[in-house]
């Protein structure tokens, strides 16, 4: 449907947001969906204050990645100030340094994307047309799309599209190599001459949502360095200052200006809210018995493992991960359980990050019906057991009955457990499974630093030994001292000094 320029553009306002999240995300059946409190209460803030906060401090299972529709709505917003006046940045990029993430938000962007396209009437029409309205050409054409988006990662075809048309709206959903690498002028696979430009686009009208910090500690340092340095920039030349970074992230870190929401999120805002944060996700510790060799003692932890999930399965619970620290442990569960298959029947699959793209793919369209969050489970459903490394730990939108997991640090076990009845309603129902966390005696008794988490992983196997009970639940798991807490999180990799 095409798009007819008119004298005025249709009036918006914040508390037009409930309408235009109901109107994205509601169900086939037509019943609406309406956001969390903590969205509302975002939108109208950064409308007030004219900027996004530094960081958005919000538990796993709590709806990060809608800061996605919310940027969106954000730039409407605004579409009829004055181009000196407009704050919000034109280019939204979504980064995590996950594939499996960067994929679900693209998805997200896209499903925006084609509803804005297609609005025919009513406040996603209103969105569309003011988004239009920032991409006019001095002859009065409009572009085809009111929002475009991308998805910028390794292991697919480029889509360079967003550059072509700089003008137009943008969602981006990369890796943290790819606008990385573009931001300082080497983009992989970008020719030279075209390394500026992209540089330019990327540090120019652009809103940075760098989600799962943790992950990516070097590139936060990059990014605010070029925040201050850019800003210098912009006095001395007088350009728009619309370049925002915003750190999305479950551990508060007290030196920024402003953190978001600041305090605990209340359960009893929203129904789904509530069943989310205080689902219980109980667990179990176990220490193996592993030899000094350490080929050998992967394949004995690998044993127990698929031991430990075959079990799982026979007391019911029909979507099983077990979840190790290195790719080759993966591969000797993965084995294992081929191995001990007769002790129940399952399904199995296998992903980690050194996977081919096209395989990976070809896994997570097999098994996303069976772990996505918002399905309908059935008793009669074949039973899955999935074998991963760190590659689903953060922001998978998977929704597991339960996990089998290698001790890590405190940050990495809350990530895992995320995944853990996701969505809260196993513990209503009553299927909930207790999950189990596995660590070499061997290891956790040495003293030695992990390779992975350094000495975090030890530090975080005594601490959860010296709970009465263990629950990653979001509300039921104790919240360490500011001491305790810095031993049970990985030591910190630094960006170099950027100039």
């Amino acid at each position: 449907m095409s798009w007819q320029p008119t004298s005025s553009i249709a009036p918006l306002a914040p508390s037009d947001f409930p309408a235009y999240f109901s109107a994205l995300w509601s169900t086939a059946q037509g019943e609406p969906t309406n956001p969390f409190r903590w969205q509302v209460d975002l939108v109208e803030a950064a409308h007030r204050e004219r900027r996004w906060p530094d960081l958005i401090d919000l538990p796993t299972g709590t709806g990060k990645t809608s800061v996605i529709d919310i940027a969106v709505f954000l730039l409407a917003l605004g579409a009829d100030e004055t181009p000196s006046n407009q704050w919000h940045p034109r280019r939204i990029a979504m980064v995590v340094d996950r594939r499996v993430i960067v994929d679900q938000a693209a998805d997200r962007a896209r499903a925006i994307a084609d509803k804005l396209a297609t609005a025919e009437g009513g406040v996603l029409r209103t969105v569309a047309d003011r988004l239009r309205s920032l991409a006019v050409q001095p002859d009065g054409s409009v572009p085809e799309v009111p929002l475009g988006y991308a998805v910028l990662r390794g292991g697919i075809i480029r889509d360079e599209s967003w550059a072509h048309r700089p003008d137009v709206p943008a969602v981006l959903a990369s890796t943290v190599d790819q606008v990385g690498s573009r931001l300082l002028f080497r983009g992989y696979g970008v020719s030279r001459g075209m390394r500026p430009i992209h540089a330019g686009l990327l540090s120019q009208d652009i809103l940075y949502l760098l989600d799962e910090v943790h992950l990516a500690r070097p590139y936060a340092d990059t990014l605010e360095a070029v925040t201050k340095y850019r800003r210098i920039g912009s006095r001395v030349h007088e350009l728009p200052d619309r370049w925002q970074l915003v750190q999305l992230s479950a551990t508060v870190d007290t030196s920024v200006d402003w953190a978001f929401p600041g305090q605990v999120l209340d359960p009893g805002s929203h129904p789904v809210l509530e069943r989310r944060l205080t689902a219980s996700k109980p667990a179990v510790l176990e220490g193996v018995k592993t030899v000094a060799d350490p080929a050998r003692a992967q394949q004995q932890l690998a044993a127990v493992c698929a031991r430990r999930a075959y079990e799982l399965v026979a007391a019911g619970a029909q979507t099983v991960a077990v979840i190790v620290n290195r790719v080759a442990t993966a591969g000797y569960v993965y084995a294992a359980l081929a191995a001990d298959r007769k002790q129940a029947e399952a399904d199995r699959e296998l992903i980690t990050g050194r996977m081919r793209g096209v395989d990976r793919d070809r896994v997570l369209a097999k098994i996303m019906p069976r772990v996505a969050m918002g399905r309908t489970r059935n008793a009669s459903d074949r039973p899955l057991i999935l074998v991963s490394t760190q590659s689903i730990e953060a922001g998978a939108d998977f929704d597991l009955d339960a996990i089998v997991t290698e001790c890590a640090s405190l940050d990495a076990l809350r990530q895992r457990f995320g995944r853990v009845d996701r969505d809260g309603r196993l513990g209503e129902t009553g299927g909930l499974c207790q999950s189990v966390i596995l660590a070499s005696v061997r290891d956790v008794d040495s003293g030695a630093p992990d390779p992975v988490y350094g000495e975090a992983l030890r530090h975080t196997w005594s601490w959860l030994n010296g709970l009465p009970e263990v629950d990653f639940g979001i509300q039921r798991l104790p919240v360490p001292s500011p001491d305790q807490l810095k031993a049970l999180l990985p030591p910190v990799r630094f960006a170099p000094h950027l100039l």
